[in-house]
């Protein structure tokens, strides 16, 4: 599974990437800017991300903004919704509003920070992701 961590915390950031890389190789960015960067990049070399972890709150352009930038760049690659990567957002902010807008710009998921292996992954299971 090829998977992308975006997380500006640098702690944050390399414990998300040590949960998954058991599972394939993993890229890490700080930020949104970045992660959209990569999204491009991945799109372009037709090897897409099958999981993004996405953090909320990033400085700069933000995870909700990001992820609703993800969709575009994988819809104009030609990905119907579906078929792009599975995107699981990630914050120490619990707020409805941001859970809600992060599912109407279409993630697959959200866990709340600190993210446990425990827990991320039960919800790449339930994802379909790894057995």
């Amino acid at each position: 599974m090829r998977s992308l961590v975006a997380e500006d915390d640098y702690v944050q950031r390399r414990l998300l990437a040590r949960h998954v890389r058991p599972f394939g190789v993993v890229d890490a960015v700080e930020n949104g800017e970045l992660a959209l960067e990569a999204c491009r990049s991945a799109l372009a070399a037709g090897k897409p991300y099958e999981l993004v972890l996405l953090d909320i709150c990033m400085p700069g352009l933000d995870g909700v903004a990001a992820l609703g930038h993800w969709r575009e760049e994988e819809a104009e690659a030609g990905l119907s919704p579906g078929q792009g990567s599975t995107i699981i957002m990630t914050t120490s902010v619990d707020v409805s509003e941001t859970i809600i807008a992060s599912f109407r710009r279409q993630c697959d998921a959200y866990l709340v920070k600190p993210v446990l292996r425990f827990d991320l992954i039960r919800q790449l299971r339930e994802l379909g992701l790894v057995e």
